[in-house]
């Protein structure tokens, strides 16, 4: 209790719980009335989560909480240019040529829009040295080999270790633009994956997302 006087104590104070959707219920059942008590002092508490559907009721309470419950969309192109011109001025890189930004929506399809997809994969290609400065511009190289989140991103491993049937289905949703659950029959056939399979599957993957 004391600790929680002391953060409130310095100032304005916002405490940030990200990803609840994944928190046990045993470490739910101490966030809950500390999340109160910081609350009580006038710390801002701010909690993420991909989904409402929680493991424990315990952790539903952590949003209970919430003064107020906001939607956040994918970000708009404007905000996508501005973090990704951000990103170029605290790498110290030239700024992004526009056939890297077009590669990486094409690349990332709904998931450019996703901060965190969106930086893990820039990280990765200028890591692996696909980012080169020509004409005061960074660009992608080799030009022509596709841009992918990369390996240790969490929805790749999830869907790795989810097995083959859910990797092969991952693949064949990959190919079209949209995919509708009309469309599943077909592109469970392609993959090699029975239907109920490939709809479990796919509740699995959407919920990663």
């Amino acid at each position: 209790a004391g600790g929680v006087g002391v953060l409130a104590g310095r100032g304005p104070t916002a405490v940030v719980l990200e990803d609840v959707d994944r928190c046990a219920a045993p470490l739910a059942a101490v966030l809950c009335p500390l999340v109160q008590r910081l609350r009580s002092v006038g710390v801002s508490v701010v909690v993420s989560t991909r989904t409402a559907e929680f493991p424990s009721a315990l952790v539903g309470q952590l949003l209970a909480l919430a003064d107020e419950v906001v939607d956040l969309p994918p970000m708009s192109d404007v905000d996508t240019t501005a973090l990704l011109d951000r990103w170029g001025a605290r790498t110290g890189r030239a700024r992004l040529d526009p056939t890297v930004v077009e590669a990486l929506r094409t690349g990332l399809g709904p998931l450019f829009g996703n901060p965190g997809a969106l930086l893990a994969t820039l990280g990765d290609l200028d890591a692996r040295g696909r980012l080169v400065v020509i004409d005061a511009h960074c660009c992608l190289t080799p030009a022509q080999e596709p841009v992918a989140l990369p390996e240790q991103h969490p929805l790749v491993a999830a869907i790795v270790e989810d097995g083959d049937e859910t990797e092969r289905l991952a693949t064949a949703l990959a190919l079209p633009d949209r995919v509708r659950v009309d469309d599943l029959p077909v592109l469970s056939a392609a993959a090699g994956v029975g239907v109920d399979a490939a709809g479990r599957g796919l509740d699995r993957l959407v919920d990663r997302m």
